[in-house]
This record gives structure tokens, C-alpha cells and sequence, in this order.
């Protein structure tokens, strides 16, 4: 997909988004919220620019998904008969209502259940706590693993959590599958009616991405905060701030039972050159009151589209365990090896893109170490079980089960495409090296420094950057300086008090 392309597919999900007849059930619908340009954001919109034969074998395949989400959905109202909670309580013997503070995270794997802080606010629920401000936090399940199993599990850390389901009773559930199938004919018309050939095309390709489980898990978290905001009465609900459906809805879902209430989005991952859905407003009721951002890059994109005066800049604990001084001591000992750390997402296919390119170049170039690192959300299982190339690796290759620190500590480059992380390695002093795919929309977390981050394409290209002469260019110092002082800017640490102004304002 081109840059023109994904403006116009952009263009039509907004005109959808804020047209007259758009209800929470459309803003509910993540198809409608384009993201970002990431390939992973992008999948599902391929067949709007397809041709001939492989357009009617991809809309066919399509309808076919479609279909058995359909029977998945009506087969899943029997097991409802059985459902009894809506959402699952840790830690709540000493909660009285009303409350002040309403957290919304996720939980992505069984790792959490022992860890003291939140992947995404870490201990700020226990700082609210402990400063008589009383606070909740609620996590999205986005595994498989049942609440009973989470509930069970989780270390005792005094937060108080709540887990939500992910199936409510057998009505509610009846209620969520109309109010889709609706929306399907409601957009159908829409359809009918539309001047452009691209728009009817993607609004015909939205109705088929209605009834699935993201757009359910939007509707069933509208039903369930309604629920928990009536019930213990917060003041203030603050969602991470990305661009999904469901933190508009969560905004919304909180109005409709308190019209008074705070909302506040945590703007807190990277940010892309053509980053789309968090940038774009809605209606009111779908909007925050406040953002809150990790650093002053965020800060200053969403300035643009939003009122300045409500845009506050708290930090993130993401760079907590940096620390200069310690960077400042004598690294790990390299003995004048090349090296260079390899950091892919949390997706398996950006994994497999990065490892595949970095095998070849330490085939060709095996003088160049490579470490390989994995997103927490992913494990090395999971590559090795799905690509085959990945069962026989050179010496050079290596799988890293070392901390990050000691991985940035022991290299001098980092070869990366969409991950945070590599701010942290610039941090570190690592060179950037981003892999650029030909045909596709860059998605370069460092989009906005020039001189020293360098672009490859090919493995050959590899060794011009890569050598001992690279080590001894002090001519590049002051571009690594230059790069350290944005990515310094990029995730602040955290400001507590800036963070208790907004809460209290």
C-alpha cells in the first residue's frame, strides 16, 4: 500500500466515523479506526487494492472467514447460558464506594499475575493508593486464559483489579450480536446509496469485519464500564490512548452512566509518521478530556489536533531502569567483536522479518555477531515451530536469554523496523540501523532523525556499516549526541506530579 492509499482509506473510515448517523455500534468497529501504517494495521485492507484473480480468491476467503465467525458467535450464546460474571474481583475486601480512580490496561500473558506493577501504568495505582486516593484497575483479557485461572494465580500486591470476562450472559450477549447484525444493515444502505465505487467497496468490506470478536470485545466493554462506573462512582477514568475502537468506547461507556466524569488517555506507545486514529476527533463523548502523553514527542504531534492547553506531558516508566551513571562505567568487555543487537516487535511476523534478514547478513558477513532479542508478548517457540529456516543457525547467530541491559551493554549497533526499544539502544550509544522493505510504507519509530540512523535494504549493504573504522568515526559523535537528546525527549521519566494536577484539576 502506498501513502496515497492509506490516506484514502483513511479518509472514507473518518467520513463513516463522524457522519451523522454514526452510533457507538459503528464506533465500535475496529476496522473503522486506522491506526497507524504498520503492516499489521493494514492486513485486513488489502483486498481494496487487489486486482483480478487474487482480489476474487481474497474477498472469497473474506466471506468465508466471515461465515464461520458468524456460526462462532451463535454457537457461543449456548455456552452463555452458563455465564455468571460479567468481571472478576483481586484484592477487593477493603474497597468502599465511591472510588476516585478508574485504570483500563491489558493483560497479555500468565507473566503478569506475578509482577508487582501494570505493563502500562506500573505502580501508579499503588502510589494513588497509598496517597488516599482510591484506585482501580481494570485489565483486558487478551489471552485465552480463563479469570478464574488469572484470579488464582495473581501474587497478592494490594491493588485492587478487576478482570474483565470475555463473554457476559446469555442477553447480553443476544443484545451484542443484534446490535452488530444492525449495524451490518444499516451500512449495507449506506452502501447502496454512495456515489463512489471505493467507498461502497469499503464500506461492503467493513460489514464483513462486524461481527467478530474485536468488535464484540468493544460492545461487551461498553456493557461491563457502564456497569463498574455505576457501581463504584469514579471521578476519573484514564484509558491508554492508541487509536482503538475501544478506548472511544470506554470514554463513551463512562459518560452514559456519569456525564460528569473525567477521561483522561495515556498516550504511551511509539509514534509513527502517519499515525492516524489518535490524531482524529470524533464527537465529544468519544473524546478525552485530557491526554496525557510519555514524552515530549508525543506531546508536541498531538498539540496540533488537540486543545494545547489539555495535552500534559507526565513521562512513562518505560526508561526507569536507566540510569547514566551506570552507563557511564566501563562496558562488558567486547574484545573487538561486531556486534549488533536485533530487535523485533511483539508480532511474529515482524520477528520473522528481521531474524530472516539478519541470518542471511551473518551468513555472508560471519565475522558480524548477531542477538537476537523477543518482545515479552512473544517467545522464541513460537518462531522456531512456524519457520523452518530458523532450526539450523550459524555461531554467529545468538539467542539471547540475557537482560536487555547486558545485550545493549555488549553491542554497538541495533537493527530494528517498528519497536520502542530502540530508543532505549540509542540511549545506550547503539547505532540504528532500520531494515527498509521496498514497496512498503515506512515504519520507523525514528522517522524523525536523520544523520545517525542508516537505512538498509539488501544484506550487502550491511558491511559498509558494520566494520571497525564505524567504531572509530568520531566525526558520527556528534550525530550520536544529536539522536540521544530526541530520544531523551521521546519517553520522559515519570512525573508524579504533574500526573496528580490532572487528576485533581
Amino acid at each position: 500500500m502506498n501513502e496515497y492509499q492509506y490516506n484514502k482509506i483513511c479518509n472514507v473510515s473518518d467520513k463513516l466515523l463522524l457522519s451523522r448517523d454514526s452510533s457507538v455500534n459503528r464506533i465500535s468497529i475496529p476496522f473503522l479506526h486506522i491506526v497507524s501504517e504498520h503492516p499489521e494495521d493494514l492486513k485486513d485492507y488489502k483486498p481494496l487494492f487487489k486486482k483480478s484473480k487474487s482480489s476474487k480468491i481474497i474477498r472469497i476467503t473474506v466471506n468465508l472467514k466471515n461465515k464461520i465467525q458468524y456460526l462462532k458467535s451463535f454457537l457461543k450464546l449456548f455456552f452463555c447460558f452458563f455465564h455468571k460474571q460479567d468481571y472478576w474481583k483481586i484484592n477487593f475486601k477493603n474497597i468502599k464506594n465511591p472510588i476516585n480512580i478508574i485504570l483500563i490496561s491489558h493483560f497479555i500473558n500468565i507473566k503478569q499475575t506475578q509482577e508487582n506493577d501494570d505493563l502500562y501504568f506500573d505502580n501508579i495505582p499503588k502510589i494513588m493508593n497509598q496517597n488516599n486516593k482510591k484506585c482501580i484497575l481494570i485489565l483486558i483479557n487478551h489471552t485465552k486464559i480463563k479469570p478464574q485461572v488469572i484470579v488464582k494465580n495473581w501474587k497478592k500486591n494490594g491493588t485492587p483489579i478487576l478482570i474483565l470476562s470475555k463473554s457476559l450472559n446469555f442477553s447480553n450477549e443476544l443484545q451484542i450480536i443484534y446490535r452488530c447484525i444492525s449495524e451490518i444493515s444499516r451500512l449495507k444502505k449506506l452502501g447502496k446509496i454512495s456515489f463512489k465505487n471505493f467507498d461502497k467497496e469499503f464500506i461492503n468490506l467493513t460489514t464483513n469485519k462486524i461481527l467478530n470478536e474485536t468488535t464484540m470485545l468493544s460492545l461487551r466493554l461498553n456493557l461491563q464500564l457502564k456497569k463498574i462506573v455505576k457501581e463504584y462512582q469514579p471521578k476519573t477514568i484514564v484509558t491508554t490512548f492508541e487509536g482503538n475502537a475501544w478506548e472511544r468506547v470506554a470514554f463513551y461507556s463512562a459518560r452514559t452512566a456519569i456525564p460528569s466524569i473525567k477521561c483522561i488517555g495515556y498516550q504511551h506507545s511509539r509514534i509513527f509518521k502517519l499515525q492516524h486514529s489518535f490524531k482524529r476527533k470524533l464527537r465529544p463523548i468519544y473524546n478525552p478530556d485530557y491526554i496525557i502523553t510519555a514524552g515530549f514527542t508525543g506531546q508536541k504531534i498531538l498539540k496540533k489536533f488537540y486543545n494545547k492547553k489539555n495535552i500534559i506531558c507526565v513521562g512513562s516508566h518505560r526508561l526507569k531502569q536507566f540510569n547514566s551513571k551506570k552507563l557511564s562505567k566501563k562496558l562488558i568487555n567486547k574484545k573487538s567483536v561486531l556486534r549488533c543487537c536485533v530487535l523485533p516487535e511483539g508480532y511474529i511476523t515482524e520477528a520473522f522479518k528481521l531474524f530472516n534478514f539478519s541470518l542471511k547478513c551473518a551468513i555472508m558477513y560471519p565475522e558480524i555477531e548477531f542477538v537476537w532479542r523477543l518482545h515479552p508478548h512473544i517467545e522464541f517457540k513460537d518462531i522456531f515451530n512456524k519457520y523452518n529456516i530458523f532450526k539450523k543457525l550459524p555461531k554467529n547467530i545468538i539467542i539471547s536469554n540475557k537482560s536487555f541491559d547486558y545485550d545493549l551493554k555488549r553491542c554497538d549497533w541495533t537493527l530494528y523496523r517498528g519497536t520502542t526499544a530502540v530508543i532505549q539502544s540509542v540511549l545506550y550509544g547503539l547505532r540504528p540501523i532500520y531494515f527498509k522493505i521496498n514497496g512498503e510504507l515506512p515504519i520507523d519509530t525514528l522517522f524523525e532523525i536523520k544523520k545517525w540512523k542508516v537505512e538498509v535494504i539488501k544484506p550487502e549493504e550491511i558491511s559498509k556499516i558494520i566494520n571497525h573504522k564505524q567504531l572509530q568515526n568520531k566525526k558520527l559523535n556528534s550525530c550520536k549526541k544529536s539522536a540521544q537528546n530526541y530520544c531523551k525527549s521521546y519517553f520522559k521519566n515519570f512525573n508524579l506530579i504533574n500526573f496528580k494536577k490532572i487528576i485533581n484539576s
